[in-house]
This record gives C-alpha cells, structure tokens and sequence, in this order.
C-alpha cells in the first residue's frame, strides 16, 4: 500500500486534497470513507472537527497492483483559516 496526495503543501484556501491510493500487494485491500484532517499550529498537528459527520462507513476494494485518486472536500470542515497548513 502506499498513499501520497498530487500536492506536497495543501492550504485551507484548497477546495479538496487528492489521495491517490495504490495497492502494490498481490492481494486485494479494502478501506472505507473515513478520514481525519488535521492542521499544523506552533510545530505541533492538530485534529479539525467537521461541521457534521457524514461518514457512511463503505467499505471499497481496491484489485491488486491499481491505483486511484481519492478527493477529499475540505469544505466540510468547521473552521480552518487561509493560511492553514492542513494534512491528512
């Protein structure tokens, strides 16, 4: 398995973060739709809440040796200032 985003720094002023997700496994791997993000204040990384949960716990497959690219929206989070540097 192995996750990387399409950008190194992603900002509060960015609409969604894009996860791509490869399985470099022979073996099928599943995950579901939950995810935190967190912001990065005074050295130290932080959770940020999310204005509701909405998560539906679906589970996905992903076939051995794919990839695929994940947005994630940050407009569903309850307060993150421009100049936040943020991650998952």
């Amino acid at each position: 398995m192995h996750l990387s985003t399409e950008k190194e720094i992603y900002t509060a002023s960015d609409d969604e973060i894009a996860v791509n997700i490869e399985n470099e496994s022979p073996m099928e791997f599943s995950y579901s739709d939950y995810f935190a993000i967190e912001k990065k204040m005074n050295g130290k990384w932080y959770s940020v809440p999310f204005k509701e949960e909405t998560f539906k716990g679906i589970g996905t497959l992903l076939q051995p040796k794919t990839s695929l690219s994940q947005p994630l929206s940050l407009g569903r989070l309850k307060k993150v200032c421009p100049q936040d540097n943020i991650g998952l």
